[in-house]
């Protein structure tokens, strides 16, 4: 069955979604991505060889993308998936019949992460350049976040249209005929790479000699996949490959650049291990290729098949990122793409972006970073909408830290690596899990965090709306976790992961444990953690709400002290996705959005909660400007018994809409969620690899 995006009710992977009919209506609404560009390891660059100008990139932990030549950006191909099938919302390889002249038959492998079930990985087709996919019948475990230095695992046979090869990393070898609809197991290889020998011919119409590279050697089967043998001499550890029409044979390893020519040789233009390897497809002897060693690789071209090589002198053009840093450059470079209708053109990916080169072969060789589009940021369960100055959005991502976003339709300036830079040896990142601003000030903003995924803490704040960040010296036992900040003054509460309660009214220059506050609010682990337990009351600047193991706990003197409420609550853990929210202009009037117990709303600062009985799961929640008196409350979840839905209520949770679309479901493990406090009926959802999305009614 295909999911197509422009149906009323999804074909979504391999289910068909139909809407049920119940209370909740829905409203047409626009969705997008908030511009920031890149964000995240694009691990593979493919050029048509009938189509010019048709280019596709795939990415380690969300979307695979079509260039769209024309706007010159990028196009997502699976806003589409579900929250429930989130896993296979990635793409680990993407094939392309090379003899397709439309460009329009695509194959994927998709699977975040090697599970099994209704979401795990398995091996999808297109006939209409990615707009909609079908199931292509065979299941097997993919993991596109793991395996970021494996080359091609999914190919179609040059000769032979209807016959598609895939390889896996633990599950073997297969087939698959009748335009990848019938599969047979055909080895048991668990392969990094698969390829094709084009110039031994064919056999019973198929290409004879298929190349399979794996941890212990290169195999070879010179019988259409009938049998493998491994080919003597063949390097070890391999991970990309480029295939010459001539039979030549590019691998790259972790030692070094092999080449075969009726025998093996190390013709590696440096000591140490390789990644990204591509030839002209001019059918020359120009190849390039890219070492893996540290952190910013050397570059290498050669012109007579490897005999020698040129180191290229390259520069970035970071116009269309302009939060990007030079340390970001190039950084675990991870594929090159020859131009087939341009030779002088070259793309290459790295941990971050997709760069465009006009001309290899220049002296120094401008890399233009093509971010349009491409938007892989991943959220780590906090935004803020503030309510005026300088900002429009407030985010805390992974590996940069967030962006104070002075508008949604334009890059950030910068990043917060410029505030909270890796720091040697390691090269930690700094991860940002918080962040919090002064609602009558809201230029005055608090951000805590952590180096790397489980390192040492970290926070500081602004007073200029994000131009410039003071860091703060934190406490030993201080990492990680969500901060508040005071409705009216610059009083922070600072929830540690895993950790204490701490208090600052000094801009952070002292910290103070707070009294009652019930400590690792924050669960253990690393920064993908997604519990908000902790808020500011929006109007009174002495009041903090706090939630913890179904208790629900308030301070009334700007946080030098909880005390636990009566309420009676479900109850969740300290690693749940729950979230306490406070109503913009209402004193004490408070949501908490416990996952699958549901979602509940306070009046009277937390002394007792309703149950919202429409709302069955609330993963995310978020309230926002009111379309006359009430606050918009949005909901990503289930409510009246729709699942995997995106809702928006004004009037406190009586009635719901559907928000969502069949083209944007926004199911990449949802994470953040927050509404804006200027635009009624925008709302932003952040995920865990595409980036943030945002979505306002229709006209």
């Amino acid at each position: 069955m295909n999911f197509n995006y422009h149906k009323i009710y999804m074909l979504i992977l391999f289910v068909l979604l139909i809407g049920q009919a119940c209370k909740t209506s829905a409203q047409a609404y626009q969705w997008s991505n908030v511009r920031i560009g890149g964000g995240g390891a694009t691990i593979n660059v493919k050029a048509h060889p009938k189509v010019p100008n048709l280019f596709f990139i795939t990415t380690d932990v969300g979307n695979p993308y079509r260039w769209n030549n024309k706007e010159q950006k990028w196009e997502g191909l699976l806003n589409g998936i579900p929250e429930s099938l989130w896993n296979v919302g990635a793409c680990a390889s993407l094939a392309i019949d090379p003899n397709d002249v439309t460009g329009n038959i695509l194959y994927a492998t998709v699977g975040k992460y090697g599970i099994t079930g209704a979401a795990g990985g398995k091996v999808i087709k297109s006939a209409d350049r990615g707009n909609t996919w079908q199931d292509a019948g065979l299941s097997l475990k993919v993991r596109s976040n793991k395996d970021q230095l494996c080359g091609d695992r999914l190919v179609v046979d040059p000769v032979n249209s209807s016959v598609v090869y895939v390889t896996s990393f633990s599950d073997g070898t297969y087939r698959g005929e009748y335009g990848g609809t019938r599969w047979k197991k055909i080895s048991r290889l668990n392969g990094q790479f698969i390829g094709f020998d084009s110039s031994r011919g064919k056999l019973n119409g198929m290409t004879k000699t298929v190349i399979v590279g794996c941890h212990n050697g290169i195999y070879r089967s010179d019988n259409a996949g009938a049998s493998f043998a491994l080919m003597p001499g063949s390097p070890k550890n391999s991970r990309r490959a480029a295939f010459h029409p001539d039979g030549s044979i590019y691998v790259t390893t972790s030692t070094g650049v092999f080449k075969y020519k009726d025998s093996w040789t190390n013709i590696s233009p440096e000591n140490t291990s390789f990644v990204a390897v591509a030839i002209n497809p001019a059918a020359t002897a120009e190849v390039i290729v890219s070492t893996n060693a540290g952190k910013l690789p050397n570059f290498y071209i050669s012109e007579d098949g490897g005999a020698n090589w040129t180191k290229i002198i390259r520069k970035p053009d970071f116009s269309e990122v302009p939060f990007a840093e030079w340390s970001h450059f190039a950084l675990s470079t991870f594929d090159f793409c020859w131009d087939p209708f341009n030779h002088n053109q070259v793309w290459f990916s790295d941990f971050f972006n997709a760069y465009q080169t006009a001309d290899i072969r220049a002296k120094e060789v401008l890399w233009r970073a093509r971010a349009v589009g491409h938007e892989e940021i991943v959220t780590l369960g906090v935004m803020v909408c503030p309510p005026s100055g300088s900002n429009e959005l407030l985010s805390c991502t992974a590996d940069l830290g967030g962006f104070d976003h002075p508008s949604i339709l334009q890059p950030p300036a910068v990043s917060m690596f410029k505030f909270f830079p890796w720091v040697a040896p390691d090269l930690l990142s700094g991860n940002m899990t918080g962040v919090a601003i002064q609602e009558t000030n809201p230029d005055f903003i608090a951000r805590v965090g952590r180096r790397g995924w489980d390192g040492a803490g970290l926070g500081g704040w602004s007073a200029d709306g994000g131009l410039h960040y003071e860091q703060w010296i934190c406490p030993v036992d201080a990492k990680g976790g969500r901060i508040a900040v005071s409705a009216a003054n610059e009083t922070m509460i600072w929830a540690t992961q895993n950790g204490p309660v701490y208090r600052s009214v000094n801009r952070g220059k002292t910290w103070d444990k707070v009294v009652g506050a019930p400590a690792a609010a924050v669960g253990p682990g690393n920064t993908f953690l997604y519990i908000n337990p902790l808020a500011a009351d929006k109007v009174n600047a002495d009041k903090f709400y706090m939630y913890k193991g179904g208790k629900f706990y308030v301070s009334y003197n700007g946080g030098a002290s909880f005390k636990a409420t009566a309420a009676s609550l479900p109850s969740v853990n300290n690693t749940s996705f729950m979230k306490i929210e406070t109503t913009p202009g209402i004193e004490g009037d408070v949501w908490l959005s416990l996952e699958d117990k549901g979602l509940f709303h306070s009046t009277n600062s937390g002394a007792s909660f309703s149950r919202v009985g429409a709302v069955e799961y609330s993963r995310l929640f978020a309230c926002g400007k009111a379309a006359v008196n009430t606050p918009a409350i949005y909901v990503l979840g289930t409510v009246n018994g729709i699942k995997d839905g995106i809702f928006r209520s004004d009037d406190n949770g009586k009635t719901w809409l559907r928000i969502d679309t069949p083209a944007y479901r926004m199911g990449m493990e949802p994470n953040a969620m927050a509404a804006d406090r200027i635009t009624y009926g925008k709302v932003f959802v952040g995920t865990n690899g595409n980036g943030i999305y945002v979505g306002q009614p229709e006209n």
